[in-house]
């Protein structure tokens, strides 16, 4: 190389060398170093062939010719991977043949005019991470010519990875933003949770404290009447302590509630899973609940198959659910109404049984019909005596068995409260 190209050369290599560094992006990288590639070889033709970063096979990502202004971006896969790239990117050094037998079949198609071919490897922090190759008519390069090329190569390698990496960098940056998004409103849906669990639990605690201290009011109130009239007609105390009793009576049943429901809600119930008949449950719940309905002179009729298949479940929790459910249609249907309590054997598609409860009685408003199983919630227009937990526990005992419960009713019309029980079931 004469003098005075040899300073063209090294000027060329400092203009390349900023402009490389000056690419942030891939393709505005390797435009820029083929162009440098094909001056300083003074090539006809040229490719940028690399290492795939993920997978380590090699593609094609730039094709150009010398005088051309088009760059070609096949990104074409080199399958399988000519032995003379391999060759150059496993040795790190350069290689030059004018034997166009050992370059017509690269795959980038730039060789066929060519009498030579000049392969530099491009260098990375640590390996070869692609190769440039360049045809021309020359029949060999100097050594300070292939030096000049060799140094602009390790800069464009490295400037590669960098951008690579950087890409690398981008991507994972998104990820995490996306991952941090996620958490974020996860953790914004946690709390929320928990803030109602907590408001929940609150109201649960200042319901109950309620309704313990009504009846607990009640109770000090006829006591202290007692006390305070010793000498009060038999027929009075007599009526006093009934009442007394039957405060007693409310408050054993609200504790019993809130202990049965805390039980199944911490998963400490015991539960007798057995093969049952579910229109036995129905039978021995009418028939224990039938001396409430006959001083309202309500009439309970039945509508269940002769056939019916078993189930497997806790017969008593079971009653427990049917007695709670005719209790609820007693206290809310006027003398003289109807209860029907009926069996369908359905498929959807697994078999189920599905219980009806229906009564003629005062029914519940659109905008309660969700709110009748929440804990304290009671059925109905009106306030009753009960602990308001009924319910709860019911669709809990449902649940457990893997059935559903709900409630169908308009104000006026009654309503009709059906739950189902899968029969093959193994809880």
């Amino acid at each position: 190389m004469q003098s005075q190209d040899k300073d063209f050369a090294l000027y060329t290599l400092n203009y390349a060398t900023k402009l490389i560094y000056s690419a942030t992006d891939l393709k505005g990288l390797i435009e820029v170093a083929i162009d440098m590639f094909l001056e300083l070889a003074e090539a006809n033709s040229g490719s940028i062939i690399l290492l795939d970063s993920q997978d380590s096979s090699l593609k094609i990502a730039v094709v150009k010719r010398h005088y051309s202004t088009i760059c070609n971006y096949p990104e074409k896969r080199l399958e399988p991977a000519p032995k003379l790239i391999l060759e150059v990117i496993n040795e790190t050094k350069p290689y030059f043949t004018n034997n166009p037998s050992q370059f017509q079949n690269i795959g980038d198609d730039s060789g066929k005019d060519a009498n030579s071919l000049l392969c530099i490897p491009l260098l990375g922090q640590e390996k070869a991470i692609g190769v440039v190759c360049l045809y021309s008519q020359c029949n060999e390069y100097d050594q300070d010519t292939i030096n000049l090329i060799s140094t602009l190569a390790t800069q464009v390698g490295v400037n590669i990875e960098n951008v690579r990496l950087y890409k690398e960098l981008e991507e994972w940056a998104k990820v995490l933003e996306l991952r941090v998004t996620e958490r974020t409103k996860e953790l914004a849906e946690a709390n929320e949770e928990l803030r109602k669990i907590d408001q929940a639990k609150s109201d649960f605690l200042s319901t109950a404290a309620h309704e313990l201290k009504t009846p607990m009011t009640s109770i000090k109130a006829i006591a202290l009447t007692l006390v305070n009239n010793p000498d009060e007609d038999i027929a009075i105390r007599t009526e006093f302590l009934s009442l007394i009793s039957s405060e007693v009576d409310r408050l054993t049943r609200l504790i019993n509630d809130i202990l049965n429901l805390s039980k199944i809600e911490a998963g400490m119930l015991e539960w007798d899973m057995k093969e049952i008949s579910l229109g036995d449950v129905i039978n021995q719940s009418i028939t224990n609940i039938n001396p409430v309905a006959c001083q309202k002179k309500i009439k309970i009729q039945m509508n269940i198959p002769e056939k019916l298949p078993n189930i497997t479940g806790d017969y008593e929790r079971l009653m427990q659910v049917v007695i709670n459910l005719l209790s609820n249609a007693i206290k809310f249907t006027p003398e003289g109404g109807e209860i029907e309590v009926r069996i369908k054997d359905r498929h959807q598609p697994e078999e189920i049984l599905q219980v009806s409860v229906t009564d003629s009685g005062v029914g519940i408003a659109r905008e309660d019909l969700e709110k009748v199983f929440d804990k304290f919630k009671q059925v109905g227009g009106k306030k009753t005596q009960g602990t308001g937990l009924g319910l709860t526990i019911c669709k809990q005992i449902i649940e457990h068995h893997g059935g559903k419960i709900w409630v169908e009713s308009q104000l006026g019309m009654g309503a009709t409260f059906h739950f189902t029980i899968p029969v093959r079931n193994n809880p």
